[in-house]
């Protein structure tokens, strides 16, 4: 799994009017580094601290105004808070002190900047002290998948957060503040720390308002597979969450936009013109298809879609009137044909066309006096061309879904129920890079669902494989399936 930064941030930022005219000092090279913490009073993890203020110095003079911006205490003080600089040491003062009995988690977020070069830190910084005799050591981490932006973004989760409410109350995000926060670092994954025993409920928000609630008109939200019991220091690994999918890594191709359950992420529309956008639209305006002619290392498979914006056809005729053909053989290719809804077409080989081969596909409406007719040469991989991906399923008595997802071609994919089956290889891949998603299909609709924020319905559990898996001509590669936790309610 990937490394985890412990952060816990406040329910509120805290703001302050800025001080006047904060001037970076002259002269000297350029700065380039980030600002560091050289001191922290009292110590990090101090227990029956009975103060009512706090200090933090740093080894460079920081811009007043990010630290007031991206500090975070959890639980929210009471009061108001007060702070006084002097040089690179900032004192924090509670003016109506703190809460005995209880553990204060101190967080830095990544807004933090230095005055003279702008630079932010990388990971947010946080420590924790206690009011009572002991600190709070309830530990939740796991990892957030986003690929609605691109990977090698710098700040791709930039307003990612994970919210933890505690369950004494019917909870809705849309309304609700979060009793506990925490970001989401660069490498997408999150760690809670320092959380009181008690049921915590959990969601990620892209919190693009920056409110710290879900607002459906800007924001998008995941599901977490269950509720989470904290008792004693017990630490809960694994808590992952599923956003949006970029349309290279579009999981649920076109089950998302049709299925009625769930709440689809984006929204029904966006996810259809998202996947639109990417068919071929013939000069008739009537048909849209995932292929393009003369398209290379074409799997043998022959998967294809097709939609019909305005379908007044039969579906008999326009299935015996869809030919594929081997162009050297002139033999027509058996075909099954799968109708996603009245308007959209899946169609796969009854058998694997030949490694090599050439694959005409023929598409003629003239008969019932429409202007289709078109033609697509396709051209299969080579067999020395492609690869295999084995999976390793510890889920065999699960009604495991497997799909194999392939980043060039979101319509290059296949989908496996792994139930009773420990050991499976997706053979035939052409060259390309994948990855491999999991989930549970619990009840048997061989959709991922991903649950309701409110009413509260859980998502089911998953697992994406953490980095693209780069197939080569020959090579075979193997995938573990690790879902992500089991937690209550499952």
């Amino acid at each position: 799994m990937r490394k985890f930064i412990i952060v816990i941030f406040l329910l509120y930022p805290i703001f302050f009017n800025s001080c006047a005219n904060q001037l970076p000092p002259s002269g000297g090279e350029d700065d380039i580094i980030p600002p560091t913490v050289e001191r922290i009073k009292p110590l990090p993890n101090t227990v029956n601290f009975p103060g009512n203020k706090i200090e933090i110095e740093f080894d460079e003079y920081v811009d007043r105004r990010s630290l007031r911006e991206s500090l975070f205490i959890s639980p929210k003080p009471k009061g108001e808070l007060e702070y006084n600089w002097s040089g690179k040491s900032v004192e924090i003062v509670f003016d109506e002190g703190l809460e005995k009995n209880r553990t204060y988690v101190f967080t830095i977020g990544t807004g933090l900047k230095d005055l003279r070069g702008g630079n932010a830190i990388t990971q947010p910084i946080s420590f924790a002290i206690s009011t009572g005799a002991t600190i709070d050591n309830g530990k939740i981490r796991g990892a957030v998948y986003d690929f609605s932006v691109s990977e090698t973004s710098s700040d791709k989760y930039k307003n990612l957060i994970i919210c933890a409410y505690l369950k004494n109350k019917e909870i809705n995000p849309e309304k609700d503040l979060p009793d506990f926060v925490t970001q989401v670092n660069q490498e997408g994954t999150y760690s809670f720390s320092n959380l009181p025993e008690g049921e915590f409920r959990l969601f990620a928000i892209n919190d693009n308002d920056k409110n710290f609630l879900f607002d459906k008109n800007f924001d998008d939200i995941s599901i977490p597979s269950g509720d989470i019991l904290i008792k004693d220091s017990l630490f809960i690994n694994d808590v992952n969450f599923l956003m949006s999918f970029s349309q290279n890594y579009f999981v649920q191709n076109f089950y998302s936009f049709i299925s009625k359950d769930g709440v689809p992420l984006g929204g029904v529309f966006s996810q259809f013109q998202s996947l639109k956008s990417q068919l071929t639209k013939d000069s008739s305006g009537l048909l849209y298809s995932s292929l393009k002619n003369y398209e290379q290392d074409f799997p043998p498979e022959l998967t294809s879609f097709f939609y019909f914006p305005s379908n007044d056809l039969s579906k008999i005729y326009i299935t015996e009137n869809i030919k594929y053909s081997d162009t050297v053989s002139k033999k027509d290719y058996p075909l099954s044909y799968k109708w996603l809804n009245d308007s959209i077409l899946e169609i796969r080989a009854r058998q694997l066309a030949n490694p090599g081969s050439i694959v005409k596909v023929k598409i003629d409406f003239r008969t019932e006096g429409k202007q289709v007719n078109s033609t697509f040469i396709l051209t299969i991989s080579e067999q020395r061309k492609m690869g295999k991906i084995e999976i390793r399923n510890q889920y065999d008595s699960l009604n495991l879904i497997c799909v194999i997802l392939n980043k060039n071609n979101i319509y290059h994919y296949n989908v496996e129920n792994l139930r009773g089956i420990a050991n499976y290889t997706f053979d035939n891949l052409p060259q390309s890079e994948y990855r491999i998603f999991s989930f549970e299909d619990k009840n048997s609709n061989e959709i991922f669902d991903r649950g309701s924020y409110y009413p509260f319905i859980p998502s089911e559990r998953f697992y994406l494989s953490e980095k693209p898996i780069n197939t080569k001509g020959g090579w075979s590669g193997e995938v573990y399936i690790r879902l992500s936790a089991v937690l209550l309610g499952q």
